[in-house]
């Protein structure tokens, strides 16, 4: 990436798809900038526009490209414990974007580059906490209620209390 990668105003950031090598813009959020800005500000205060956005740390000093950036990341896992890939951080946040009732699949499959909404479809798992809180609302917005003349049988009053306690309703 270079200076020119990045639209500050219009939040978003130019990306070089890994099969295609076709450049496109997608939405990063604003947190993401203020850590970006503060990294120039830090790192990179001359930075040319058509100048690497990212810089190794070792000398000689380069372009920060794929290898070195999965090495960071290894030595980050080695520190950690931990066994996060690049992929991970592309997989969270197509999980996340699929997540929310506002983006539609077409949305995350744009952002996300794939090529059908079949490999999309590995975004789409839901996470358990998010399902049981989804659920849970649901049930109290809508109470069950038994219809008026529902056919069917009930418990006896004192089977519930044998079972669940004297205070059963």
């Amino acid at each position: 990436m270079t200076g020119q990668d990045v639209d500050w105003g219009n939040q978003r950031v130019r990306l070089i798809s890994k099969g295609t090598r076709q450049a496109s813009w997608v939405a990063v959020s604003g947190d993401a900038l203020r850590w970006l800005a503060r990294y120039l500000a830090h790192e990179r205060p001359t930075l040319e526009p058509t100048g690497p956005l990212w810089l190794t740390h070792r000398h000689p000093l380069r372009p920060l490209g794929y290898q070195a950036l999965r090495a960071v990341l290894l030595r980050i896992n080695e520190q950690l414990g931990a066994n996060w890939t690049l992929h991970d951080f592309r997989h969270t946040c197509g999980t996340r974007l699929a997540a929310d009732p506002s983006i539609s699949v077409v949305d995350v499959q744009a952002h996300s580059g794939t090529d059908t909404l079949s490999t999309t479809e590995t975004y789409l798992a839901a996470r358990p906490e998010d399902v049981i809180r989804r659920v849970q609302a649901h049930q109290q917005a809508s109470p069950v209620t038994t219809a008026p003349n529902a056919v069917g049988w009930t418990y006896e009053a004192d089977d519930l209390a044998a079972l669940l306690g004297p205070n059963t309703p």
